[in-house]
């Protein structure tokens, strides 16, 4: 989840709030004031997706656990690009190794003379891919290759497509800014003057996440063939929150 001001959408919505549409009208401010929230969600569908896949191994040394990771991480490789992914739609997200003691009488007030230490590597790879409707045949591929953990599955949308949800979600929370002043307004028998101030408090970007999943029950209903993983993406979220101040009259 990510917060950014954009201070040109931020001066782009006193104009949205003050231009067209909205007459002043020909009377002398009151000095009364009203202050709102305006919000507003904008969505659309993902456009990209990122599968954060995992390999995890022990052994006695840590040379070897470090080649068990690396004998699983070059055969993933090779099972996803035969899937169709590409070398540039691979990252490492992050490589660790640690030793860990294992006791016969436990790790808090033992004899360290009965302790024998495992060594533990881990690897994390990053998958990017615009083809939405192969991610569940890019994990199934992942996991046949020996990746040991699917940590998520993420949907998005390109940082350009962002920007626009983001100017989409600011425009309509200062219009409904605008919808909640002149009915606050009107029940006081008054109309709005003028924008005194306008903000944006914060807006959210939401990437639509979800956890691996395979559907065991399909392969009995298909005779003993496997099912292939199944993947939904869900909707990619932009909320956009603004803070106004009106004058009345």
């Amino acid at each position: 989840m990510m917060i950014i001001t954009i201070v040109s959408i931020a001066i782009a919505m006193v104009a949205v709030i003050s231009a067209a549409d909205i007459d002043l009208p020909n009377v002398n401010p009151s000095g009364q004031t009203v202050s709102v929230n305006g919000e507003y969600t904008a969505t659309t569908e993902p456009t990209e997706a990122t599968i954060v896949i995992g390999f995890e191994n022990e052994a006695d040394t840590a040379a070897a656990a470090q080649k068990e990771n690396s004998d699983e991480m070059a055969n993933v490789l090779v099972a996803l690009r035969k899937a169709g992914l590409s070398d540039d739609d691979f990252k490492t997200l992050n490589y660790n190794l640690w030793d860990r003691p294992v006791c016969e009488t436990g790790y808090y007030g033992r004899d360290d003379s009965d302790c024998e230490s495992t060594y533990h590597a881990s690897h994390t790879l990053e998958v990017t891919t615009d083809k939405l409707d192969l991610v569940g045949i890019y994990l199934d591929a992942a996991i046949e290759g020996g990746a040991n953990n699917i940590h998520n599955v993420r949907f998005s949308v390109s940082e350009e497509e962002q920007n626009e949800l983001k100017a989409d979600a600011l425009e309509k929370a200062t219009r409904d800014a605008r919808t909640k002043a002149d009915a606050l307004a009107a029940g006081m028998g008054l109309k709005v003057y003028r924008v005194i101030s306008i903000s944006d408090s914060s807006w959210d970007y939401g990437v639509h996440r979800m956890a691996y999943a395979e559907i065991e029950e399909a392969s009995a209903v298909a005779g003993g063939v496997h099912a292939d993983t199944q993947i939904l993406a869900g909707d990619v979220e932009v909320s956009a929150r603004v803070y106004a101040e009106f004058e009345l009259a």
